[in-house]
């Protein structure tokens, strides 16, 4: 009795446990190739390192790259008076001398929904779905071996769930593969980094950096606000 119940329950919860699944392997695919193949985004990551050994130079020379931990530092970096950081001229450079790459982000897809994807998850689902469809399977061959019909709803699940436990393995497979090859590209190491961690940074970034645009033009308007009054100052004298 206890593994029929264990069976209904399992055929019961497969399709759900499919439809949670599925879009995480597709957002973290997707994730993993729009990063590694962004221009935009590898053009603002030389810029970066360009700031950087200009203000290293006289410290320890010029490095040939950075952590992606580093870019969470951007804000740290602060002017003299406090106002702009060092993000703030990485923009404004940006919006003065290379344009197109201020739009890096349309580049990258999906990965706020990669940010919340746990790899680890995944497997541990999979396999509880491997383990729910061999008990089942048994129950399925014990029944026609004893000469008893199997239940039509053993008949149409085996039908149509096997096809998609073969295909959630396949891109279980692709996702690992995929993140793994965008991770080692950024020198990390995919089996110490999360996707939920990595991907975390890009998202961070994007809104640092949108939000540093935000911040720019805030600062001009206030200029223009404090240029105004004395510009008709002199004109009526």
């Amino acid at each position: 009795l206890s593994q029929k119940l264990h069976i209904m329950s399992f055929i019961g919860n497969f399709f759900d446990t499919c439809h949670i699944l599925q879009p995480q392997l597709n957002a973290l695919i997707a994730a993993s190739k729009s990063i590694k193949n962004s221009q935009k985004l590898r053009k603002l990551l030389e810029i970066i390192l360009a700031f950087g050994n200009y203000m290293n130079s006289a410290k320890r020379g010029g490095v040939y790259g950075f952590k992606l931990q580093s870019l969470d530092m951007l804000l740290d970096t602060k002017s003299s008076d406090k106002k702009m950081t060092l993000l703030h001229y990485i923009v404004k450079t940006i919006q003065e001398k290379f344009r197109d790459v201020g739009t890096f982000e349309s580049e990258m897809s999906y990965i706020e929904k990669a940010a919340t994807v746990s790899l680890e998850n995944i497997r541990a689902d999979l396999t509880e779905l491997d383990k729910g469809m061999e008990v089942t399977r048994r129950e399925y061959e014990a029944r026609k071996g004893h000469d008893m019909e199997p239940p039509v709803i053993l008949n149409d699940f085996l039908a149509n769930s096997e096809g998609k436990v073969t295909k959630l393995k396949q891109d279980t497979k692709n996702a690992q593969e995929a993140y793994a090859a965008v991770v080692e590209y950024f020198g990390e190491n995919p089996k110490t980094m999360a996707p939920n961690t990595f991907f975390s940074l890009f998202v961070r970034f994007a809104r640092a950096y949108k939000q540093a645009v935000v911040d720019l033009e805030t600062m001009r308007k206030l200029e223009e606000a404090q240029m105004y009054p004395r510009q008709s100052i002199r004109s009526s004298k």
